[in-house]
């Protein structure tokens, strides 16, 4: 079972928000049960001893006895509570069981002021008083996250003593019970604060988490504006050229042939002047789902330009594998394509170039490839050409 200091679930909604705030004030509270019930059995174990032949031994007995069920119960229970993965569908029912067992335990103590408190002589009724002192002011910290739970145990434990003070005649007794009343308002308003607490921080760590979260989306939006062409998705120039860079340092390292495509749309210009800009945006976001389609998932492609893409293609077995790259490229955007309707015919020029063959540097090779593609636009368009 998660607990308080683990991964928190971020949900958007204050509805989920709330929801998962009381499963982890539960998963709180089961936390505390087993260093409580540790400490109550030894509290009850004192009570044992120094009642022992000062009080009914039978009833003595019977509650010590019914007092260690309960703690062994509870134990129990906080171990099944942690080794559930999801709480939040079953909420209820542990929430209801976290009531019933913190419930039985006020009820061990106030039987303890109902039955063996009016038995004892002075001296023991203030070790009684005292013992149950310090149960209650733990039980109003481990309990608070439970603020209920926490109210229904404090009452139960402290008003049979009060009950029992009530009929006695004693002076001091009166002044007992009415610091025990002040004491019980006393430990209801810690408690509360400390639920009050506890609950806001478990609130506030969820809303910071959600705000995080909400970071993130927003900074990889960011990159993705800063790094990505807002049209085809595809990458921009700056990411192509840290692209590029990397690919030659590659290059260097494994020797494998590098190639560099500049592809350019032939007569794209006619399209939008005869379709609209709207249809010629949509031929480019057609085109450039095809040539993603058409070249390998390692391969990069980016658009660098209006009708301008680059292609780095690295580990190339050899020139003709470049070469049929180029081809299926060709085939690929010299087909009819159909937007909105309209059937559009377009090709494309390629230039290539091939580090240290045609440049050493990222400006080399975007330079030969550039002046092969202008060569292919100037000697019938749709087709490849290598830079010499």
């Amino acid at each position: 079972m998660a607990t308080i200091g683990e991964e928190i679930n971020s949900n958007k909604s204050s509805g989920d928000f709330i929801r998962n705030v009381n499963s982890y004030l539960l998963t709180y509270g089961y936390e505390q049960i087993k260093l409580s019930q540790f400490s109550s059995l030894f509290c009850a174990t004192i009570i044992l001893i120094g009642l022992y032949n000062h009080s009914n031994n039978d009833i003595l007995l019977l509650w010590y006895s019914a007092f260690a069920v309960i703690v062994v119960g509870r134990l129990i229970l906080s171990s099944l509570f942690k080794r559930q993965e999801k709480i939040r569908e079953d909420y209820t029912t542990w929430r209801n069981l976290f009531f019933l067992g913190a419930v039985l335990g006020g009820l061990s103590w106030g039987a303890l002021g109902a039955f063996l408190f009016p038995l004892v002589e002075a001296d023991y009724k203030v070790l009684c008083i005292l013992i149950l002192a310090g149960v209650t002011a733990g039980s109003a910290v481990s309990l608070a996250a439970m603020y209920r739970t926490s109210a229904c145990f404090l009452m139960t434990a402290i008003l049979p003593f009060v009950v029992q003070i009530i009929f006695s005649k004693l002076f001091i007794y009166s002044l007992y019970n009415i610091t025990l009343i002040i004491y019980l308002f006393f430990l209801l308003i810690l408690s509360y604060k400390t639920y009050l607490l506890i609950k806001n921080i478990l609130l506030l760590q969820f809303k910071n988490q959600d705000l995080l979260e909400q970071l993130s989306v927003v900074n990889l939006e960011l990159k993705q504006i800063a790094t990505h062409d807002p049209l085809t998705q595809l990458d921009n120039v700056f990411l192509f050229n840290l692209n590029l860079t990397s690919a030659i340092n590659r290059a260097d390292r494994t020797n494998k042939m590098l190639a560099l495509l500049y592809i350019d749309l032939d007569s794209f210009k006619n399209v939008n002047d005869s379709f609209g800009h709207n249809i010629g945006d949509k031929l480019l976001q057609t085109l450039a789902k095809q040539l993603r389609a058409t070249l390998r998932i390692t391969d990069i492609i980016a658009r660098i330009g209006g009708d301008e893409f680059a292609v780095i293609l690295e580990q190339m077995p050899s020139r003709e594998s470049i070469i049929e790259v180029a081809q299926n490229i060709c085939a690929v955007f010299s087909k009819p394509i159909t937007v909105d309707n309209y059937i559009i015919k377009i090709s494309a020029s390629i230039g290539i170039s091939i580090y240290k063959v045609n440049g050493n540097t990222k400006e080399t090779l975007i330079e030969a490839a550039d002046k092969a593609m202008y060569y292919v636009k100037q000697h019938g368009h749709n087709n490849y050409h290598f830079s010499s």
